[in-house]
Protein backbone atom coordinates (compact mmCIF):
# COMPACT_ATOMS: atom_id res chain seq x y z
CA UNK A 1 0.00 0.00 0.00
CA UNK A 2 2.73 2.26 1.32
CA UNK A 3 5.13 1.53 -2.10
CA UNK A 4 1.92 2.10 -4.64
CA UNK A 5 1.62 6.08 -2.60
CA UNK A 6 5.26 6.34 -3.21
CA UNK A 7 5.21 5.00 -6.57
CA UNK A 8 2.12 7.84 -7.55
CA UNK A 9 4.05 10.41 -5.61
CA UNK A 10 6.75 9.93 -7.64
CA UNK A 11 5.20 9.37 -11.13
CA UNK A 12 3.35 12.79 -10.37
CA UNK A 13 6.62 14.46 -9.55
CA UNK A 14 8.08 13.17 -12.55
CA UNK A 15 5.03 14.48 -14.58
CA UNK A 16 5.41 18.07 -13.16
CA UNK A 17 8.89 18.12 -13.93
CA UNK A 18 8.45 17.09 -17.43
CA UNK A 19 6.03 19.95 -17.93
CA UNK A 20 7.91 22.69 -16.34
CA UNK A 21 10.86 21.60 -18.75
CA UNK A 22 8.45 21.73 -21.79
CA UNK A 23 6.95 25.14 -20.58
CA UNK A 24 10.58 26.34 -20.13
CA UNK A 25 11.53 25.72 -23.30
CA UNK A 26 8.44 26.80 -25.06
CA UNK A 27 9.17 30.54 -23.21
CA UNK A 28 12.46 30.09 -24.50
CA UNK A 29 11.19 29.36 -28.33
CA UNK A 30 8.56 32.51 -27.75
CA UNK A 31 11.55 35.11 -27.02
CA UNK A 32 14.27 33.51 -29.19
CA UNK A 33 11.73 34.29 -32.13
CA UNK A 34 11.08 37.85 -30.76
CA UNK A 35 13.91 39.02 -28.44
CA UNK A 36 12.33 42.58 -28.73
CA UNK A 37 9.76 40.92 -25.99
CA UNK A 38 12.11 40.12 -23.73
CA UNK A 39 13.89 44.01 -24.13
CA UNK A 40 10.95 45.22 -23.56
CA UNK A 41 10.64 43.62 -19.95
CA UNK A 42 13.61 44.04 -19.31
CA UNK A 43 14.20 47.73 -20.28
CA UNK A 44 11.47 49.01 -18.07
CA UNK A 45 12.51 51.63 -15.37
CA UNK A 46 9.24 50.69 -13.39
CA UNK A 47 9.62 48.99 -10.01
CA UNK A 48 6.37 48.01 -10.81
CA UNK A 49 4.12 47.65 -13.77
CA UNK A 50 0.11 46.90 -13.98
CA UNK A 51 -2.39 46.81 -16.17
CA UNK A 52 -5.84 47.97 -16.07
CA UNK A 53 -5.51 49.92 -13.04
CA UNK A 54 -7.91 51.61 -10.64
CA UNK A 55 -7.39 54.56 -7.85
CA UNK A 56 -9.68 56.27 -5.57
CA UNK A 57 -8.66 59.13 -4.41
CA UNK A 58 -10.16 60.47 -0.60
CA UNK A 59 -10.37 63.08 1.87
CA UNK A 60 -11.92 63.12 4.86
CA UNK A 61 -13.95 59.96 3.67
CA UNK A 62 -15.31 61.49 0.98
CA UNK A 63 -14.27 60.55 -3.08
CA UNK A 64 -12.29 63.67 -4.35
CA UNK A 65 -11.84 62.11 -7.71
CA UNK A 66 -11.15 58.06 -9.34
CA UNK A 67 -8.71 56.94 -12.11
CA UNK A 68 -8.85 54.55 -13.88
CA UNK A 69 -6.03 53.80 -16.74
CA UNK A 70 -4.72 50.81 -19.09
CA UNK A 71 -1.09 50.81 -17.48
CA UNK A 72 0.78 52.22 -14.96
CA UNK A 73 4.12 51.74 -13.80
CA UNK A 74 5.35 53.21 -10.51
CA UNK A 75 9.12 54.31 -10.39
CA UNK A 76 9.77 54.44 -6.41
CA UNK A 77 12.84 56.23 -7.07
CA UNK A 78 10.75 59.38 -7.97
CA UNK A 79 7.84 58.14 -6.31
CA UNK A 80 5.68 58.77 -9.29
CA UNK A 81 3.05 56.83 -11.64
CA UNK A 82 3.23 56.44 -15.10
CA UNK A 83 0.05 56.06 -16.60
CA UNK A 84 -1.27 55.46 -20.31
CA UNK A 85 -4.90 55.58 -21.56
CA UNK A 86 -6.54 57.96 -18.62
CA UNK A 87 -9.80 58.26 -17.67
CA UNK A 88 -10.56 60.12 -14.52
CA UNK A 89 -13.53 61.30 -12.91
CA UNK A 90 -13.78 64.47 -10.53
CA UNK A 91 -16.50 64.45 -7.61
CA UNK A 92 -17.94 67.96 -7.03
CA UNK A 93 -20.73 69.11 -4.43
CA UNK A 94 -23.93 67.90 -5.20
CA UNK A 95 -23.19 64.74 -6.93
CA UNK A 96 -22.02 66.66 -9.65
CA UNK A 97 -18.73 65.26 -11.90
CA UNK A 98 -16.07 66.32 -14.28
CA UNK A 99 -14.84 63.66 -16.40
CA UNK A 100 -11.67 63.60 -18.09
CA UNK A 101 -9.55 61.49 -21.05
CA UNK A 102 -6.49 61.87 -22.19
CA UNK A 103 -3.04 59.54 -23.46
CA UNK A 104 -0.93 59.82 -20.78
CA UNK A 105 0.22 61.32 -17.53
CA UNK A 106 1.54 60.44 -14.29
CA UNK A 107 0.67 60.51 -10.46
CA UNK A 108 2.62 62.25 -7.89
CA UNK A 109 2.06 59.38 -4.93
CA UNK A 110 2.79 61.33 -2.22
CA UNK A 111 0.61 64.21 -3.24
CA UNK A 112 -1.74 63.10 -5.50
CA UNK A 113 -1.38 65.59 -8.14
CA UNK A 114 -1.55 64.59 -11.40
CA UNK A 115 0.18 66.03 -14.68
CA UNK A 116 -2.03 64.74 -17.93
CA UNK A 117 -0.82 64.91 -21.31
CA UNK A 118 -2.09 64.13 -25.06
CA UNK A 119 -4.94 64.26 -26.55
CA UNK A 120 -6.86 66.07 -23.22
CA UNK A 121 -10.67 66.06 -22.93
CA UNK A 122 -12.39 67.47 -19.39
CA UNK A 123 -16.61 67.22 -19.59
CA UNK A 124 -18.98 68.57 -17.41
CA UNK A 125 -22.14 68.96 -18.11
CA UNK A 126 -23.09 70.33 -21.55
CA UNK A 127 -19.10 72.25 -21.77
CA UNK A 128 -15.90 70.37 -23.41
CA UNK A 129 -12.70 71.37 -23.03
CA UNK A 130 -9.71 70.14 -24.98
CA UNK A 131 -6.11 71.18 -24.36
CA UNK A 132 -2.80 69.45 -25.22
CA UNK A 133 -1.64 69.18 -21.16
CA UNK A 134 -3.40 70.31 -17.35
CA UNK A 135 -1.95 69.83 -14.42
CA UNK A 136 -4.39 68.87 -11.18
CA UNK A 137 -3.37 69.96 -8.06
CA UNK A 138 -5.18 68.23 -5.30
CA UNK A 139 -4.11 70.42 -2.78
CA UNK A 140 -6.30 73.25 -3.88
CA UNK A 141 -8.31 71.29 -6.12
CA UNK A 142 -7.08 73.35 -9.32
CA UNK A 143 -7.11 72.34 -12.47
CA UNK A 144 -4.26 74.68 -14.76
CA UNK A 145 -3.21 74.74 -18.18
CA UNK A 146 -0.11 76.30 -20.26
CA UNK A 147 -1.02 75.56 -23.26
CA UNK A 148 -3.77 76.43 -25.18
CA UNK A 149 -7.20 75.64 -24.47
CA UNK A 150 -10.50 75.56 -26.36
CA UNK A 151 -13.74 74.94 -24.56
CA UNK A 152 -17.07 74.70 -26.18
CA UNK A 153 -20.96 74.72 -24.77
CA UNK A 154 -24.17 74.76 -26.64
CA UNK A 155 -24.37 78.43 -26.19
CA UNK A 156 -20.91 79.54 -26.65
CA UNK A 157 -17.30 78.72 -27.88
CA UNK A 158 -14.24 80.39 -25.84
CA UNK A 159 -10.25 80.00 -26.23
CA UNK A 160 -7.23 81.06 -24.85
CA UNK A 161 -3.27 80.11 -24.38
CA UNK A 162 -3.49 79.34 -20.16
CA UNK A 163 -6.51 78.33 -17.98
CA UNK A 164 -7.33 77.83 -14.60
CA UNK A 165 -10.15 75.79 -12.84
CA UNK A 166 -11.06 75.98 -9.24
CA UNK A 167 -13.24 72.98 -8.91
CA UNK A 168 -14.36 73.57 -5.67
CA UNK A 169 -16.17 77.05 -6.84
CA UNK A 170 -16.39 76.07 -10.30
CA UNK A 171 -15.05 79.17 -11.05
CA UNK A 172 -12.75 78.94 -14.41
CA UNK A 173 -10.18 82.10 -15.79
CA UNK A 174 -9.11 81.69 -19.33
CA UNK A 175 -6.01 84.00 -20.09
CA UNK A 176 -3.98 85.75 -22.60
CA UNK A 177 -5.21 85.82 -26.73
CA UNK A 178 -8.83 85.41 -25.33
CA UNK A 179 -11.67 84.45 -28.43
CA UNK A 180 -15.41 84.05 -27.39
CA UNK A 181 -18.15 83.41 -29.51
CA UNK A 182 -21.73 83.63 -28.15
CA UNK A 183 -24.62 81.82 -30.11
CA UNK A 184 -27.43 82.63 -27.75
CA UNK A 185 -30.23 84.95 -28.09
CA UNK A 186 -30.38 88.39 -27.51
CA UNK A 187 -28.88 89.25 -24.02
Amino acid sequence: MLRNLLKKVLTGAIILTGLCIIAVFIIFRIYSKNPEKLVKHIATKADISLNNIHHIATKQGKKQWELDAQSAEYIKKNDITLLNKISVVFYLKNDEKIFLKAAKGYLKVNSNDLEIKGQVSLNYNEYNMTTDSLLYSEQTRTILTKSPVSIKGNLFSLSGDFMSFDINNKKIVIEKNVVGIYRGKDI
